[in-house]
This record gives C-alpha cells, structure tokens and sequence, in this order.
C-alpha cells in the first residue's frame, strides 16, 4: 500500500499530462475557440436535430452557422472530417471506432473519454437464413454482456501504429531534487497539524484550570454561607 501510494504522489507531481480544452459536448458548446461538426445523414445528425436538450440545442445551432462558411463540417467522409481536425480548432463529432482506427495512425489527435451515445452493431439477415438460429438476440446479449467482444477486440484489433514506431525520450530515474516539493508540501501538513495540537492542548489546560478556579469560589461561597448560617444560630440562642 505505501508503495502504490509513493508511486501515485510521484506520478502526480513529476508527470505533466497534457489537458484537453473541453471534455464533452457541454464544454465544447460552451467555449467559443473551436468550431465543430458531425455526419450528415447519420444518427448523430438526427440526434442533434431533434434532441430538446439545451446542450444539443446548442450544438445543432452551431453547426448550422458554421455550415453557411464551410459545408465540408457535415461531410460524411471521414477523411475530410479528420483533415479539419488536423486543420486545428475544429471537434470532430462520429463514430468511435472510425476515430480509434484514425488516431492508430496519426499521433496528433486526441480524443475526449465521454461518449454521446453507446450505439451496437445488428447483423442483417435474409428472412428463412440458417443463420438465424446461431445470430439469436438472447445469444447476442449473452456474448455482449460476458465480455466476449471486448476480448475479442483486443485480440484483432490493430496494435502496432505509426505511433507506436516513434522513438520516446527514454524515462530516467527520479532523484530527490525531482519530488522537493512534496516534502514542502508535507512539512507545511505537519507545521499545521502540530500548530492545532497546540492550540488544542493549550486550550483544554485553560479550561482545566479555569473549572478549578470555579470549583474554588464555590466552595470558598458555601463556606461564608455556612458560617453565616452558623453565627445567626448562635445569635439567636444567646
């Protein structure tokens, strides 16, 4: 455990991850650097013209003020949508797989986590096929939900891009000066952590001694009451 922990501080503080300007489509419609765009004719499109959500709203607008400039932003190749990203400032809305498939071989795209839709693949069949036993929807989800097309995807998909050839810099060790400021960062926790324990002890000592104080007058009280309790007994007898 203290290993993975060391490992995750250093990582933190040594690894500068590059930030994506926006990382979905709230944040792309919110910004006003990059413009955007998606297939004509496809899903994405009917989504986005139909959709009552104020961020989808937002990005069918765009679209159709973007498209007046340049129609190339609902293209449904492709290629062309891919050379606008590479063009700079310009979001690429489609289909996962045609973007992993495209990022295999160019190192300069990058894309965002969040998915706008999970979208499955059917298998069309003629009616009467043979193969309409084997294609079964309760057979299809059962392969879908065990994991057997993630495994099998990993097994065919491509691995070995362009990316992959390019030559990194090689990793070198981290020495001391290299995490400095996690040691600043801890002094500054215990320097806060023992001004509080002070404080704290400090604070239940006055408190002690000032109960004590109370417990002292109240008695010293009771004591003047008892003796003049005493002397008017006195007084009276006599």
């Amino acid at each position: 455990m203290m290993a993975t922990y060391s490992g995750n501080l250093v990582a933190f503080l040594t690894v500068t991850k590059e930030k994506l300007p926006f990382s979905n489509i709230a944040g792309l419609v919110e910004q006003s650097s990059y413009k955007w765009g998606t297939h004509e004719g496809t899903v994405f499109e009917t989504i986005f013209k139909t959709s009552t959500q104020p961020d989808n709203v937002k990005f069918w607008n765009g679209v159709v003020a973007y498209n007046k400039t340049n129609p190339s932003i609902l293209s449904a190749d492709p290629n062309v949508q891919i050379r606008l990203v590479m063009e700079g400032n310009y979001a690429y809305v489609g289909d996962r797989t045609q973007m992993e498939l495209a990022m295999d071989n160019n190192c300069h795209l990058a894309m965002v986590l969040s998915d706008l839709l999970t979208m499955q693949f059917a298998i069309a069949l003629p009616n009467k096929s043979p193969f309409t036993k084997i294609f079964l929807t309760s057979k299809m989800n059962a392969i879908f939900e065990n994991g057997l097309l993630q495994k099998w995807k990993l097994e065919h998909w491509p691995k070995h891009g362009i990316c992959d050839n390019i030559p990194r810099k090689e990793s070198t060790p981290i020495t001391l000066i290299d995490i400095h400021s996690s040691f600043y960062v801890v002094a500054f926790g215990v320097f806060i952590a023992s001004s509080i324990l002070i404080y704290e002890c400090l604070k239940l000592r006055y408190q002690k001694k000032r109960l004590m104080q109370d417990k002292g007058k109240q008695t010293s009280h009771e004591t003047d009451i008892v003796r003049m309790k005493s002397s008017l007994e006195d007084s009276i007898i006599y």
